[in-house]
């Protein structure tokens, strides 16, 4: 299942507010490690071509 969140692309930690939130690092789809796209919104973590995506815009 495909959530329709915001991503950026990073590794590590990301800092929402006074929250830190710790991505996956490993994909959600595939379940191997990386360059990946994490989500803004979960832990969630994916490769571009695991998403069918080409390129990401910044």
């Amino acid at each position: 299942m495909m959530h329709d969140h915001k991503t950026r692309e990073t590794s590590g930690k990301s800092f929402s507010g006074l929250s830190l939130v710790e991505n996956d690092y490993i994909c959600s789809v595939c379940h191997y490690g990386g360059e990946l796209i994490l989500c803004d919104k979960c832990p969630s973590s994916f490769h571009k071509t695991c998403l069918g995506l080409e390129q990401t815009v910044s």
